[in-house]
């Protein structure tokens, strides 16, 4: 599927605001008058979509005299590869542009496509061009080519040439390639060179490899000797060791043995020891047993006697306690008339407060009234002063509605002196070649000796057209410059009227705003009459409620102490009553809740007395008590360690016996010698471990350094395969380095080729003919020829230069790209009626593309069209887009 274009949105660019236009297959012609925004549709396709812009970015982006803006943006809708559909959305203007690839049908973005080298390379698959082709210069030459240089490349001189086509036929790559090959052969020479020494070196670590060899052999047979040796002295060591450890378990048992009895004999002597003691404890608690069996009864009665003493002075703490209480409750009923009278003047503070709160409001209220007055007064000073310059500003408004207007019919008739300009230009230029081809009476048109002036020149005919051409452009010319030089400042006095236009809309506005004002500072003025007097009420008020202030608080205490200190105290009181009552109640002395203090403390100095002549026995036997309590654990003890003695005395005897018995098997002259002989061998046995450990080390070494010869003996190897890989690739490079430099003219050749296969027929289809043949040469120059002629490209009209060049771009597409679609930009220019009817008809023949868009003023396109986009502009200088398709 090759690439057209669907759709495409301007915002902000030149003079649209905001336009969308939709594309259809066929011919889709843009048409409108100069200035109507139809050629900024195909500046921003090149921008969008290959990276070229005419100028600066900054001077297509659209101000608005009300709303200005600081930058566009461009969005198209394409059909790629594999048919999918995408919006290639782009801002112009901006420091830092957004580009933006999104599917069409999905709206999701695609990662990756953020910057123009990343946009560039992902359309450069989407034409189906190589990555090194140059995005610009396919526009620039082929696709969107500049209205009035359709033909210009073919008329240059032949370097020229070269150097316009060879950049887009992309045939220079091979001699940039043949260039980097060469570069490539030094790399090649220098890894040769680089591997060479390489191998050098390899050759030179392996000298010492035999000897190496012998070395390790001989070490290899060192070792066998050594470990030989060490199994015969593992065979010794394994025999006296087995009768070192039966002596030496012997000798165990027998140590153990000895412990054991001195552990026995420590813990009967400990034991005798604790027996002496609990025996002496023994005696003592049955002494303290006697005392208190004998103060027992003292003991008890002082113990009940001090809790009745405890709860008589209970009571006694009680009945103050109720005392205080009862003067409490009576202190606050004596203030209940005061209360009466305070509660009066509490009602008169909250009245009060709330004659205050309202007064506040009151003043708040007149207090906004007067700042929001202050505010409008201000409102009003700076409005009058905004009229009265903005009124002094508009006295130039007259001169320069003139001067616009005068400018603006220059604009209008600028472009049609433009068009006339070149119109004379290019008949000038084709008289001046036909003067030229008129020479020794040559036909002008058919390069060929002319029959009817029978060998005469017409270059004086040719000359009087010419002069009378330049007498009819130089007017013109000089009317064109001088209407240049008055429309310098055209832009400047546009926005100069159009700020006074809008300040004389502002002036209205300001105006009616004045006015309101007016009124609004009346009212509040109005409202504001009685601000002094109710400031004066409500400090009165205040006043008052001042002077109450002290009687509210004593009102506060009192009721305070009725509502919630009055009920406390009573229940407080009631519970310290109860109290009472249950400790008389579990006295064990005849006392009455109602009797009183004295009585009390009569009962309690009895009480006391009788405790003070028993406090002596009560205190031995407190002081007994314990001990004599350990009567029967210590019985317990003293036998029990009378038992474990009798037990340690039997185990001793028998472990006596047991050691008898090991002594007589243990020789200790017998252990010392085998000791010693255990001890010569492992010596022996440590020196031929650390001897084979230093062999070994040895063998290891030498080991690793034959690994090491084999390593390099397989790197010498690898190395000389590669030194042959490379001579080889050195010498092909030599070969392919041949090629490419032959390939470009051979390449340019079957390119030239290819685009006169297709050209001719695009030729052909242009000019419904048949024998026709379009030959583009090596140089670059353009050749038709036929059954009867051949002609060069300046022998051609204008017309036949025009389908020529159109041939040839178009067929340039179509070898290089995947683009379906062409743009050709005012391709009447210059062209008289029916040379411009004759094209119109001759584009609408060109097969092999699905799109086809002809940029134009002239309706002549409109018969032939299957979408005709027409544009013009509103009253704001806006662009309008209307869809005329059939």
């Amino acid at each position: 599927m090759n690439m057209i274009i669907t759709k495409v949105e301007l915002e902000n660019i030149a003079t649209h605001k905001s336009t969308t236009i939709d594309f259809q297959d066929g011919l889709n012609v843009l048409l409108g008058q100069n200035g109507t925004g139809k050629s900024t549709v195909l500046s921003m396709i090149g921008f969008n979509l290959f990276d070229f812009l005419q100028g600066n970015q900054k001077s297509y982006i659209r101000e608005d005299v009300l709303n200005r803006t600081n930058h566009g943006s461009v969005k198209v809708w394409i059909v790629g590869l594999n048919h999918d559909q995408f919006i290639i959305k782009r801002t112009i203007g901006k420091l830092a542009n957004v580009i933006e690839v999104s599917d069409a049908k999905t709206g999701t973005i695609l990662f990756g496509i953020n910057d123009k080298p990343s946009l560039q390379l992902w359309l450069k698959t989407q034409l189906g061009l190589k990555p090194e082709f140059n995005l610009p210069n396919l526009f620039n030459t082929s696709v969107g080519v500049p209205q009035g240089t359709f033909t210009t490349p073919f008329l240059k001189p032949p370097r020229e040439r070269k150097d316009f086509f060879e950049p887009i036929l992309q045939v220079k790559i091979y001699r940039a390639i043949w260039k980097k090959i060469m570069g490539i052969k030094t790399l090649f020479s220098e890894d040769i060179h680089r591997f060479e020494n390489a191998a050098e070196n390899v050759k030179g670590y392996l000298i010492n490899k035999d000897e190496l060899l012998d070395k390790a052999k001989s070490s290899e047979e060192n070792l066998a000797k050594l470990q030989k040796s060490k199994i015969e002295l593992d065979f010794q060591l394994k025999r006296v060791i087995e009768n070192y450890d039966l002596l030496t378990n012997l000798k165990s048992d027998l140590d153990t043995q000895i412990q054991s009895i001195k552990d026995l004999e420590t813990k009967r002597m400990e034991i005798i020891s604790r027996n002496e003691e609990k025996k002496e404890e023994f005696k003592e608690a049955k002494e303290s047993d006697k005392i208190c069996l004998q103060t027992k009864k003292d003991y008890e009665e002082y113990e009940t006697l001090s809790q009745e003493l405890n709860k008589i002075n209970s009571i006694i703490e009680v009945e103050s306690k109720i005392e205080n209480k009862v003067q409490d409750i009576n202190t606050i009923k004596s203030s209940a008339n005061d209360l009466d009278s305070y509660t009066t003047d509490y009602y008169k503070d909250l009245e009060l407060q709330r004659k205050i709160e309202e007064q506040q409001e009151l003043t708040s209220k007149l207090h906004n009234y007067r700042n929001k007055m202050d505010e409008s007064r201000e409102k009003y000073t700076s409005i009058s002063q905004d009229i009265g310059d903005k009124e002094k500003s508009l006295n130039n408004l007259p001169n320069i509605e003139s001067k616009l207007a005068e400018l603006e019919k220059i604009t209008e008739n600028q472009g049609n002196l433009e068009n006339d300009i070149l119109v004379l230009k290019t008949e000038l230029k084709q008289l001046e070649m036909n003067k030229e081809h008129s020479k020794m009476g040559k036909c002008p048109i058919l390069n060929e000796e002319c029959k009817n002036i029978e060998g005469k020149s017409l270059e004086k005919i040719f000359e009087k057209q010419i002069e009378m051409l330049k007498k009819n452009l130089n007017p013109k010319k000089k009317e064109f410059l001088d209407n240049e030089k008055k429309l310098v400042d055209y832009e400047n006095i546009k926005k100069e009227h159009d700020t006074l236009k809008e300040s004389k809309l502002i002036i209205d506005i300001l105006k009616k705003q004045k006015l309101e004002l007016g009124s609004e500072i009346k009212t509040i003025r109005n409202d504001l009459k009685d601000e002094l007097l109710e400031k004066e009420t409500l400090s009165i008020l205040k006043e008052s409620k001042i002077s109450l202030e002290e009687k509210v608080k004593q009102y506060h205490i009192l009721k305070d102490k009725f509502e919630n200190s009055l009920p406390k105290l009573s229940k407080e009181l009631k519970d310290l009553q109860n109290e009472k009552i249950n400790i008389v109640k579990n006295l064990t002395l005849k006392i009455k809740a109602k009797d009183s203090t004295e009585k009390l403390s009569t009962t309690l100095d009895s009480i006391t007395d009788r405790m003070n002549r028993i406090r002596e026995n009560h205190t031995q036997f407190q002081k007994n008590e314990k001990l004599a309590q350990r009567l029967p654990e210590l019985k317990t003890k003293v036998d029990e360690y009378e038992n474990k003695l009798k037990k340690i005395e039997v185990t001793l005897k028998i472990e006596l016996v047991n050691k008898n018995k090991i002594e007589d098997s243990f020789d200790a002259e017998e252990y010392n010698s085998i000791t010693l002989k255990k001890d010569e061998i492992n010596e022996s046995h440590i020196k031929i471990q650390e001897s084979i450990k230093n062999e070994s080390k040895n063998y290891e070494d030498l080991s690793q350094q034959i690994d090491i010869m084999l390593v390099k003996e397989q790197e010498l190897e690898q190395l000389n395969d590669k030194l042959e890989s490379l001579e080889f690739l050195n010498k092909f490079t030599d070969t392919i380095r041949t090629w490419y430099d032959e390939a470009a003219p051979k390449i340019t050749e079957s390119l030239l080729k290819r685009v006169n296969l297709i050209a001719s027929d695009i030729y052909r289809d242009l000019f419904d003919i048949e024998n026709v043949q379009l030959k583009w040469e090596n140089d670059y120059n353009v050749k038709i020829e036929t059954n009867n002629s051949v002609r060069e490209f300046r022998q051609l009209s204008g017309g036949e230069q025009m389908a020529v060049a159109l041939a040839i771009r178009l067929a340039i597409l179509k070898i290089f790209t995947n683009a379906d679609f062409a743009f050709f930009d005012e391709p009447t220019t210059n062209l008289d009626k029916d040379k411009r009817s004759n094209l119109a008809k001759c584009i609408q023949n060109i097969k092999g593309f699905r799109q086809l868009f002809v940029i134009s003023h002239d309706d002549t396109f409109e018969e032939n069209a299957e979408n005709i986009i027409k544009f013009t502009k509103d009253d704001d200088e806006i662009t309008q887009v209307q869809f005329l398709s059939k």
